[in-house]
Order: C-alpha cells, then structure tokens, then sequence
C-alpha cells in the first residue's frame, strides 16, 4: 500500500499460501484504512519470484518502485512501469497486477483532520 505521502507499506499479515494443492487452512481477515490519495496494489507471485532470486528482496524492490512513482501516475500507467521494472525478467510464470487507488482531496492538500474526517464517514 502506498500511502499519499508515498510512503509504502507492505501487507503481510496472513502468511498463507493459497494454493490448490495444499491443504486448506485457516483463513483470517484483516482490514486496513486506505487515506485519500494512497494506493493499494496486489499481485500474484510471478511479478517477484524468479528462479535464483531472493523473493523478500524483490518485494522490496517493487516496493521502492512503487514508493518512486510520480503522485498522480494514472494506474494503467503505473502498473505497467511496475510490471517492467520490478517484474521478473524471465517471465516463466503470469504476473497479475491490480491497483486501486482512493482519490484525494480536491485541492490535492491531505490533512490529519481530512483523513479522520473520512474515517469517521466511513462508519
């Protein structure tokens, strides 16, 4: 998640791989405030696994990717920068990427009392 002020952080609470083959597990749910102007992106493995590659690095390289994107990168744009700097070279596996992104305020000016204002809208 990249926060307005581009700052970027990592979801990684629920630690379990879905996979078909495996057995199923316990599943939780977690809920995160999304501030005006931040910007959630979910991918599948193969934009960060590469064969010979250390997984948390790459992760971290998306990461910084996405913490450099330009405020105001429309997503099409975004994602297919983040799809051809920080996806893996190789390309033997699919890589799906979707970005949501929350608008901001109007004048482009993100406040403590505008994101609380949203907040507290929201329940």
């Amino acid at each position: 998640m990249a926060g307005p002020d581009r700052s970027v952080r990592l979801l990684e609470e629920h630690g379990v791989l879905l996979h078909s083959a495996l057995p199923p597990r316990p599943r939780t749910s977690h809920s995160r405030l999304l501030p005006p102007g931040s910007t959630l992106l979910l991918y599948t493995d193969g934009l960060v696994e590469e064969r010979g590659q250390d997984i948390d690095a790459r992760i971290h390289r998306l990461a910084r990717h996405l913490a450099g994107a330009p405020p105001g990168t429309p997503l099409n744009a975004l994602l297919r920068s983040l799809l051809r700097t920080a996806g893996a070279s190789d390309a033997r596996d699919d890589a799906v990427l979707l970005a949501v992104r929350v608008p901001g305020p109007p004048d482009g000016l993100l406040t403590e009392e505008r994101v609380g204002a949203v907040h507290d809208g929201m329940r």
